[in-house]
């Protein structure tokens, strides 16, 4: 673990300066991670939180289902009058409710009105617990081989996805093409 925290140390800040484009983080906002953060990157790196992780802390905090509805409304509203109305909508369910979130966790976090980066509608860390439900194995090795291991998982995956569009024509992937042509059909009627 030392070995790691020398590696992110030396390299992080350089990483981030040389690059046009902003680092950003998203987190399912463990402590340790929320501290390393703040000590290895600098503050123009925004850090995101998972809003599942978030939405399981209201849940326990409050026992309210349609408070985590609210939460979900409030972190995809791109609008502050949006915004200010679900927050509203929170304070007549339970008036603790936002309070306890903006001592928990600040919407620049979570919210997508106040983040300060690009998350590109993340709004979950589930692709990272993807990773980590495939990385058991890996993570009980030396750092060296665990670094290694995932490399080469990531290259059969890419090679994997790669090859998918190996006969795909045109510009778009075929996914995309699919669902371009399937509303270019349901506008054309």
């Amino acid at each position: 673990m030392r070995l790691l925290r020398r590696v992110v140390d030396d390299n992080a800040p350089g990483f981030v300066h040389l690059r046009e484009t902003m680092l950003c983080f998203l987190s399912d906002r463990q402590k340790g991670i929320i501290e390393a953060v703040d000590n290895s990157f600098p503050a123009s790196c925004p850090h995101g939180y998972c809003l599942k992780h978030l939405e399981e802390c209201v849940r326990r905090q409050f026992h309210n289902k349609e408070l985590c509805t609210l939460l979900w409304k409030a972190a995809r509203a791109t609008d502050q009058a949006v915004f200010d109305k679900v927050v509203a909508d929170m304070n007549a369910i339970d008036e603790r409710a936002f309070r306890w979130l903006e001592a928990n966790a600040h919407p620049r976090h979570w919210a997508e009105l106040y983040f300060r980066g690009h998350r590109y509608d993340h709004l979950t860390s589930n692709i990272s617990e993807s990773l980590n439900s495939w990385l058991l194995q890996a993570r009980q090795m030396p750092l060296l081989p665990m670094l290694e291991t995932i490399r080469h998982k990531l290259m059969e995956w890419f090679t994997e996805r790669r090859s998918l569009e190996d006969r795909t024509g045109g510009l778009l992937v075929s996914k995309a093409a699919k669902e371009l042509q399937t509303t270019v059909n349901v506008r054309a009627r």
